[in-house]
C-alpha cells in the first residue's frame, strides 16, 4: 500500500514539473516584442554618455561602470552588465554596463539587461528563466545588427 501511494505522489510531482517545464519551454521572446525599447537603446548608445549615464527608458537608468571595481567591491562574477533584479547590490531601477567592453556591445548588453529585468518584474520569473529569454532577444539583435 505504501509503495502505491509513494508512486502516485511521485508520478504527480513529475507530471507537474513536466507541465511547468513545457510551459516555460514554449515561451519565446523575440526582438519584435521589444522593438520600441531596442530602437531607444540604439539611439541612446550611439551618443557619448554624459557622466557615465547612457540614458533612461521607462524610468530605468542605464549607466557605465568600472567592471573591475564592481568585481572587487561587490561581485567577482560581474560580467559585462547587470540589473537590480538580478543583483541586490545595485540601486533600484538601474542597469549597469561595464565601460571596459567595446562600445559597440553596449547596445546589446543594455537590451539584454532591460529585457531580463522587465521579465523578472512583470512575469515573476527567476533570474535563470529571464536570462534565457533575454539571451534569445540579444542573439536576434546581434544577428540583425552586428
Amino acid at each position: 500500500m505504501n509503495w502505491y501511494k509513494k508512486s502516485s505522489i511521485s508520478r504527480y510531482k513529475k507530471s507537474s514539473i513536466s507541465r511547468y517545464k513545457n510551459k516555460f519551454a514554449e515561451r519565446k521572446e523575440t526582438l519584435s516584442n521589444w522593438i520600441d525599447v531596442w530602437n531607444s537603446i540604439r539611439t541612446l548608445t550611439s551618443k557619448t554618455p554624459n557622466n557615465g549615464i547612457i540614458g533612461n527608458i521607462n524610468g530605468i537608468t542605464m549607466k557605465l561602470v568600472d567592471g573591475d571595481k564592481v568585481k572587487l567591491q561587490h561581485d567577482i562574477d560581474f560580467v559585462e552588465g547587470g540589473n537590480d533584479k538580478a543583483y541586490d547590490y545595485m540601486p533600484k531601477n538601474e542597469i549597469w554596463i561595464d565601460k571596459n567592453i567595446h562600445s559597440h556591445d553596449w547596445q546589446f548588453i543594455c537590451l539584454h539587461e532591460f529585457v531580463e529585468k522587465v521579465i523578472m518584474e512583470r512575469d515573476k520569473l527567476s533570474y535563470n528563466e529571464a536570462h534565457k529569454l533575454a539571451d534569445e532577444v540579444e542573439k536576434e539583435a546581434r544577428l540583425l545588427h552586428s
